[in-house]
């Protein structure tokens, strides 16, 4: 085995581990959700402040970093000018959320080898170990035969801006690894598509019970944990609370009622997860809808909108209630998340995320739910489409970094994964997502005490230095 062979920079790794924690734990105090404009700081002030640290622990280490204009920024080390191996990272993360039970979301805590943090798996933790793996090439001596160049992303989970701004003034890698997603690794992402569903309203009655607002979700690829109703002119106030209590009761759902001056408000708790795995969460905005639909309205038209959730939405994740059950033999079906609903006295409009099968496309979302928006009087806003992305399992540079992984962590059995995540590889030509999540480990991404085990971090780091090395390191003729 090539790290049996060279064993000094997978040793020098060990050496690091109090410094990977340390400069971890300063990434994740940047609050590096996106945020509003400013001078410098496109994303806002948050991802700039990441970026300004991850560049400056770069420049520590003797390696060269530049930021492009706020909009991203590189670390690079290694040979010749003009090739270039890639790490493609993002350091914004998704809001902190609720329900934190090991320290904040922006207030890391290391805690039982665990290090706690937003942002620790999804992606400032395997951003730390690919530089660390850089470091260990570098402090012992290795001659590179290409460029290594990490680039760091600063609105991966809102949009493309930040890619688009390095690929317009950047060169891009010949080959790209991006460690933003699962071991042993990705061969395909299916498409991700972003659509809202928007219902206007026209003039109400108001003689009884009515919907003043709704509001749940931050991100159209979280799972929402916190959504929330005012409901106005409820008449006996104690006899509607105590309805939503028995609701509670009965389905054992985290829902709850209060006055809220002349009107009740309405709070049901979920659980927060990717939108790409909804199924790990409970999605509180459906669980509202649930009970909202069972209350009397005097408006026809938002007695219109409670039915067409519950029978066209509900908790359904697979599009079936739509007609957008779509699914294919390369990468099975379809999953859709709600991520935020927004109702005001104007209109109601609920944002989905869905992940599209890989031999299809938008096109064929739009096209299954066409008829029965019509019905319904509601209109479809694309707000985002990334195509899917796909290399044949037996791809040589598929096969090559399985083997790396298989290397380091002992796994024969896991074979190469069709994802419904979406990351820079497939914003990027030749760019494959490898790792750094571990098959049968607990994924925290997007959730409350999100978190990294140092050990994986370690481990992660010897992965991505015998991929450098393999990619990136002149070999001695003799190796071959």
């Amino acid at each position: 085995m090539t790290a049996t062979k060279q064993p000094d920079y997978i040793h020098k790794i060990e050496e690091y581990r109090d410094n990977m924690i340390e400069d971890l734990k300063a990434l994740v105090k940047c609050a590096s959700p996106s945020g509003e404009p400013e001078d410098g700081a496109p994303f806002g002030r948050g991802p700039a402040e990441a970026l300004d640290t991850m560049l400056e622990i770069g420049r520590r280490e003797g390696m060269a970093a530049k930021s492009l204009d706020g909009y991203a920024g590189y670390i690079e080390f290694g040979g010749p000018a003009e090739v270039s191996f890639g790490i493609l990272t993002h350091l914004d993360v998704v809001p902190g959320g609720n329900g934190w039970t090991h320290g904040g979301p922006f207030d890391p805590v290391l805690e039982d080898g665990k290090l706690y943090g937003r942002g620790t798996a999804d992606d400032k933790g395997p951003s730390i170990a690919a530089f660390y793996a850089l470091k260990a090439l570098k402090d012992c001596g290795y001659e590179f035969d290409k460029r290594v160049r990490m680039i760091f992303g600063l609105n991966e989970e809102t949009g493309e801006e930040s890619l688009d701004h390095y690929k317009a003034h950047e060169e891009i890698p010949s080959f790209s690894i991006v460690p933003d997603s699962d071991f042993p690794v990705v061969s395909g992402e299916k498409g991700i598509m972003v659509f809202d569903l928007i219902k206007y309203f026209g003039i109400h009655k108001n003689n009884g019970p009515d919907i003043v607002s709704i509001k749940g979700g931050s991100a159209a690829n979280m799972v929402p944990d916190h959504a929330e109703a005012v409901v106005k002119s409820v008449g006996d106030a104690d006899k509607f609370i105590k309805r939503v209590s028995d609701f509670a009761e009965i389905t054992q759902y985290a829902i709850s009622a209060e006055r809220d001056g002349e009107n009740v408000k309405i709070t049901a708790e979920g659980k927060a997860a990717h939108g790409s795995t909804p199924w790990k969460g409970l999605n509180a905005v459906s669980v509202l809808m649930q009970f909202l639909f069972t209350i009397d309205v005097d408006s026809e038209e938002i007695r219109e909108m409670l039915d067409f959730y519950e029978y066209h939405i509900g908790h359904d994740m697979l599009g079936e209630r739509l007609g957008i059950n779509l699914k294919d033999d390369k990468s099975g079906s379809l999953v859709m998340n709600v991520g935020i609903m927004d109702m005001n006295e104007a209109r109601v409009k609920t944002t989905f995320n869905v992940r599209i099968p890989v031999t299809m496309s938008d096109e064929d979302v739009k096209s299954g739910i066409a008829a029965l928006l019509t019905e319904s009087n509601i209109d479809l806003v694309e707000r985002m489409y990334q195509e899917p992305l796909y290399y044949e399992p037996d791809d040589p540079r598929i096969t090559k970094l399985a083997d790396i992984y298989r290397e380091f962590s002992g796994d024969e059995e896991t074979k190469p994964l069709v994802i419904g995540g979406g990351t820079y590889a497939r914003q990027i030509d030749n760019a494959v997502a490898f790792g750094a999540m571990y098959p049968g480990d607990e994924d925290r991404m997007h959730c409350a005490d999100e978190y990294i085990s140092i050990d994986r971090l370690v481990q992660t780091a010897k992965i991505y230095a015998e991929t450098i090395y393999e990619f990136a390191v002149k070999h001695d003729e003799s190796e071959n």
